[in-house]
């Protein structure tokens, strides 16, 4: 299994800061910004985490911006858009997406994001 699958995130409880920890690991977080890394990076070699904020850039030269969401429904990730639109999240096409904040320390960067335009 890659360790990414594994990987957690959130802020401590005792200092506010985000931590990245093993699954197996006994971290105390908040629970409203725990996620789970969706299993690989992005084009900065950054993993990407359940309420990331991130920009996808298609080789069609059209971008996006949304937030990482899992959907237990189909158990997968998703880049959700404002619209409520959403685009499952795949590892091949990993060098597409650039992790821009995250919707806990940067809300204000999902204002407009519904947009699909060419560059």
């Amino acid at each position: 299994m890659n360790k990414l699958h594994r990987l957690w995130r959130g802020k401590r409880t005792d200092t506010l800061e985000w931590a990245e920890f093993d699954v197996e690991e006994a971290v105390k977080v908040s629970l409203e910004t725990l996620g789970q890394c969706v299993g690989f990076t992005d084009r900065n070699r950054k993993p990407i985490f359940e309420d990331d904020i991130v920009i996808y850039r298609g080789m069609s030269g059209k971008t996006c911006r949304g937030k990482i969401t899992f959907s237990g429904n189909k158990s997968r990730f998703n880049m959700e858009l404002d619209s409520g639109q959403t685009f499952a999240v795949e590892r091949k096409y990993s060098n597409c997406y650039e992790v821009i904040g995250n919707i806990h320390d940067d809300p204000g960067l999902m204002s407009g994001t519904e947009k699909i335009h060419a560059n």
